[in-house]
């Protein structure tokens, strides 16, 4: 026969471990809910929201799913060595985490250690430059990612400026 005492600690160790497994799930699904809400919309604003104007950029800092780069010498229209090698380290980076969006001809300002879109480049002949490294993405990544796209955007405010987004 069980002492009159065992009853309520049973009662109190169920109480207990239903608690905390209420406390567990409820972690589970903020956790999953704040990846949900603020992770992955982050991803997709920048990846989703598709900005349209290359202005827009201006002001936005990189962060680990957006980077900026610059080319080499705007002025040409083919990829130097280093145009190639940075796109390539990027991409392939993007493509082995979680995803993220490169904007080529975005010049930064690395003021407070953060890399921040200030200036947006006149490239000569954007969308063979697009197409450029387009064609290119083999001989810079192997194996190419599947879902590579590679699109101009324009600016509104100078249409000589315009970036070329990599996703």
């Amino acid at each position: 026969m069980e002492p009159e005492w065992a009853g309520s600690k049973r009662v109190l160790a169920t109480c207990f471990f239903r608690s905390l497994a209420i406390v567990l799930i409820k972690m589970v699904v903020i956790y999953h809910y704040e990846l949900q809400i603020f992770a992955v919309p982050f991803c997709m604003r920048i990846t989703m929201l598709k900005i349209d104007d290359a202005e827009n950029l201006i002001g936005i800092t990189e962060n680990h799913v957006l980077e900026f780069k610059s080319k080499e010498n705007a002025k040409s229209v083919t990829l130097s060595t280093n145009d190639k090698q940075n796109l390539s380290k990027e991409i392939s980076g993007m493509a082995n985490s979680q995803g993220g969006v490169i904007y080529f001809g975005a010049v930064t300002d690395k003021s407070d250690k953060l890399d921040r879109c200030i200036d947006i480049q006149e490239l000569e002949e954007v969308s063979r430059l697009r197409d450029l490294i387009e064609g290119s993405l083999s001989e810079m990544i192997v194996p190419v990612p599947n879902d590579v796209s590679v699109e101009v955007v324009p600016n509104s405010s100078n249409p000589n400026k315009a970036v070329i987004r990599i996703t």
